[in-house]
């Protein structure tokens, strides 16, 4: 239990700290736990992701090229096609092939009908991954029987349409690596398209012509657009009575506005009806060289006076955390992903009371982390639509550099290791079961074998695991959660609008260790609906049952309305 000093202060302020002091663990730690802000208070960018830009297919289909027979009147019967590889062997098998002809078998068309048969054999290609020049060699076509010549393409040049601005520099730094590839590999030009994708704001389209430069010879023609600002606002009841239900969240960024191809973002958060918590996050993010390596730093300050059962504490918390990562993509698809981060987190947090007449919890954290995250959208599965995404990170805090020394007696716990070692996992996967029904199943793990500060321990409530409960209604050092969440496909109700109904369950389990060890397990369901409305707002109206008190002798949580809100400005 961290000791106050309570020497030369006026007799209430006195006696309030005394009453501290005697209420100890039972009353000090606790109020102290609610008043600092939790890793999702301190991000809230990332509890407020800015939509993503729209994409299509990666590539156009091929551009056709121009027909030799367009203008001439004569007409042949189709008996078959026959298909030549450079090199013998096709990607493509006869019955995939088949596809671009089977509709004009037997039947007397046009001769320009070849070039339409050439077109939809280089789609096919394309759409399977394969980049191939599909070309008709001179023949005579005996007895209605075609032969197409497949030829490994290469691209002969990139141009680009639109204005992006100071970006253009930094889409080029990926995109220009294109031009003369030989053999032309989509894997490759899946990566640097989706790259160029990734600067802030900017679209990117990809379509392939033609090109006059030979056999197998094609040109790569860039669509590029940019939006530079974008904001959004949200509200939403997911706070507690000490800190405040409503609270809102206003978001800006700037993108794109040099040739690193940077995102400036800034957020406000905190309630609404009272000055009870106030966050603001600044956030900045830069692209470095040709290969998707990201910078990102980010700094947030947080006050917060609770009002509620904690007022006549006269409680005060001011918290800063900052951030510096590096994030590089070790494999960018459209179907998978997986990036390797690192980087440096910088946390101060401190609880006054009485006014601010003494200091009841001080932490000062330095942690750096080791992070892998990932993607998955199998092809075999996506007439389901599954997809999985996960994370794997490990965190090692240290003593230097002005963290908090281990026993310091107003850190927020005693006992509590400034150095310790912690491992977290995410998972999540989700798809279509049967019909119009979705559902998906997500997990979260954090582990260590040290009691562990504050901010480093896994809070649960309405902002991670367990809706129903409020924001770090209880925390733990090892935890084990889950979400189970079955919907159903979108209904359209209106021009642009849709709805999706949902139920859930969620569950964690919170393990504490050392010193007044204990463990809490917290369930809640409910259900609810999603809806977007037109395309700037969305709407998230949701009931949650807790089932579980956070405390043995804690009151049991009443059922929330949970409501969310939130709208694109610009």
């Amino acid at each position: 239990m961290p000791k106050v000093a309570v020497q030369h202060l006026p007799s209430g302020r006195k006696t309030l700290a005394m009453f501290l002091l005697l209420g100890g663990t039972t009353l000090a730690l606790p109020a102290a736990a609610q008043v600092l802000p939790t890793r999702q208070q301190l991000n809230p960018a990332q509890q407020t992701p800015i939509p993503a830009a729209p994409r299509g297919e990666l590539f156009r289909d091929m551009e056709t090229g121009p027909c030799p027979f367009a203008d001439s009147d004569l007409k042949v019967t189709l008996t078959g096609v026959e298909f030549q590889g450079a090199n013998g062997a096709l990607a493509l098998g006869e019955d995939r092939l088949r596809l671009a002809y089977a509709d004009l078998l037997g039947r007397e068309v046009p001769i320009a009908t070849i070039c339409t048969i050439r077109d939809r054999v280089a789609a096919l290609y394309l759409r399977r991954g394969v980049l191939a020049a599909v070309e008709i060699p001179q023949q005579r076509i005996a007895d209605g029987k075609l032969i197409l010549s497949v030829v490994e393409a290469h691209v002969v040049s990139v141009s680009y349409h639109g204005d992006v601005g100071p970006a253009q520099r930094q889409v080029e730094r990926y995109l220009d690596k294109l031009k003369g590839m030989t053999p032309f590999d989509l894997n490759v030009a899946q990566r640097y398209l989706l790259l160029a994708s990734d600067i802030p704001g900017v679209i990117v389209q990809a379509s392939l012509k033609q090109s006059p430069g030979g056999s197998g010879a094609v040109d790569l023609d860039i669509a590029v657009s940019r939006t530079p600002v974008t904001a959004t606002f949200a509200v939403n009841d997911y706070g507690s009575d000490s800190i405040g239900r409503d609270l809102a969240t206003a978001r800006v960024d700037y993108n794109s506005f040099t040739p690193l191809g940077e995102r400036t973002t800034i957020v406000g958060y905190g309630t609404i009806s009272s000055p009870e918590q106030r966050v603001i996050q600044l956030t900045e993010s830069v692209k470095l060289g040709g290969e998707g390596l990201q910078l990102d730093l980010s700094g947030s300050f947080a006050r917060t006076r609770p009002g509620a059962a904690l007022k006549p504490l006269d409680l005060l918390g001011n918290s800063f955390a900052g951030n510096a990562r590096l994030t590089y993509p070790l494999l960018r698809h459209r179907r998978y992903n997986l990036n390797l981060s690192g980087g440096l987190e910088w946390i101060d947090q401190k609880v006054e009371f009485g006014g601010g007449i003494a200091t009841l919890t001080e932490d000062k954290l330095r942690v750096f982390f080791a992070r892998l995250d990932g993607h998955l959208a199998p092809r075999e599965l996506a007439s389901h639509s599954v997809a999985a995404t996960g994370s794997l990170e490990l965190r090692k805090g240290i003593n230097g550099l002005g963290a908090t020394p281990y026993g310091n007696r107003v850190a927020s716990r005693f006992g509590g290791r400034p150095d310790a070692t912690v491992v977290r996992a995410d998972f999540s996967v989700g798809g279509r079961v049967v019909g119009p029904v979705t559902a998906s199943v997500s997990a979260s793990w954090q582990y260590t074998d040290t009691p562990l500060l504050s901010y480093e321990e896994f809070a649960a409530g309405n902002l991670s695991i367990g809706r129903g409960y409020d924001p770090s209604a209880a925390s733990g050092d090892r935890a084990l959660g889950s979400t189970f969440e079955i919907s159903t496909a979108p209904f359209a109700f209106a021009k642009r609008s849709a709805f999706r109904p949902y139920a859930f369950l969620d569950a964690v389990r919170l393990t504490n260790i050392g010193p007044g060890a204990d463990q809490v397990t917290l369930r809640s369901a409910g259900y609810g609906v999603r809806a977007q409305i037109g395309p700037w707002f969305s709407l998230d109206l949701a009931w949650a049952h807790p089932f579980d008190r956070v405390a043995p002798k804690a009151p049991k949580p009443a059922d929330r309305i949970l409501v969310s809100l939130s709208a694109s400005i610009f």
